[in-house]
Formats: C-alpha cells, sequence, structure tokens
C-alpha cells in the first residue's frame, strides 16, 4: 500500500508534550515532571525524583535529555504542547542552560548540520498580531496548539474561549 493511501495514524506520529514545573520562573524554578503521549498509543512520564523520591539537579539534567532522546528515538512528525512556545520551550531550554549544558548538544535534529534554535516569529489572528519566539528543529513541526486555537477563534465567532481550563 502507498504511503498516501495508509490511514494519517499510520504515517505520521504526533508528539504531544507537556511539562510540570514548581513555579514560572525558569531561573528559580524546576522542572519536575515531562509527560509525552502519541497517536499510537506511546505515553511516558519522565521525573526528576531519586529513589527517595527527592528532586535533585541530576535527575533533572537527565529527565531533560532524555526527553530529547524520546524524540530522537520515535521521530515524530509533529510536536505539540499547548502554550508550549511561550512556556514549554522556553523554560526547558533555559533549565538545560542553567545545568551547563548546550541544547544544541542534547537536542538533535533530523539534518547533521542543522541544530535547535528559537527564532522570533508572529501569530496573526485576523486583525491582531502577536509576537513570539519559535522553536525550530530541522525535520520536526513543533506547534502550539493554543496559537492553533487562537487562529480558529479570530475566524470563528462560536468559539467564545481559548484557554486550557
Amino acid at each position: 500500500m502507498a504511503k498516501f493511501e495508509q490511514p494519517f495514524e499510520d504515517t505520521q506520529e504526533i508528539f504531544d508534550q507537556v511539562i510540570e514545573t514548581t513555579g514560572l520562573e525558569p531561573e528559580t524554578n524546576k522542572i519536575i515532571l515531562i509527560g509525552i503521549k502519541d497517536n499510537r498509543g506511546f505515553r511516558t512520564i519522565l521525573d526528576s525524583y531519586d529513589e527517595t523520591g527527592k528532586w535533585t539537579e541530576e535527575k533533572e539534567r537527565q529527565m531533560i535529555t532524555k526527553f530529547f532522546e524520546t524524540i530522537a528515538e520515535r521521530t515524530p512528525s509533529i510536536i505539540t504542547g499547548y502554550n508550549s512556545e511561550n512556556f514549554d520551550w522556553d523554560f526547558i531550554i533555559k533549565r538545560t542552560g542553567i545545568h551547563g549544558e548546550q541544547i544544541e548538544r542534547i537536542a538533535s535534529t533530523l539534518k547533521y548540520d542543522s541544530e535547535i534554535k528559537r527564532k522570533k516569529a508572529t501569530l496573526k489572528m485576523g486583525a491582531e498580531m502577536e509576537y513570539y519566539e519559535q522553536t525550530v528543529m530541522w525535520g520536526y513541526n513543533i506547534m502550539d496548539i493554543w496559537h492553533a486555537v487562537r487562529r480558529a477563534a479570530a475566524i470563528n465567532s462560536n468559539i467564545k474561549e481559548t484557554g486550557l481550563k
């Protein structure tokens, strides 16, 4: 069967990620969990606790590294998250630096001479525009679900709220 004849879920892996933190500032707060699931049944929760249940910097560093290893192993076509461009990716990248790691060393792309980066981007919602930092990993489509919902709400007046809860 040709790839275009297969059902979407058989040809594309969609990764959804979420982080749980101890606060809103990556300089003073920590990542305690990263949840990952996909449309093929893969589910995992990575945590930054040692065997005694205590959070450690080393475990947080290992958790972030494992997050990027999981992306490299599974090579999803799409990586999604809710408000991930304004929070999750920034938090992950800053916490990586706080641990003395270079994000380019632990986050691989699908092109040998390309690195993960953040670049200035614009979200256009009707007459409204918002500027943000977009995460780019060559070979992966990183999509912020909140951005998609807000764009849809700008077109469809029946969508009254775009919040998570």
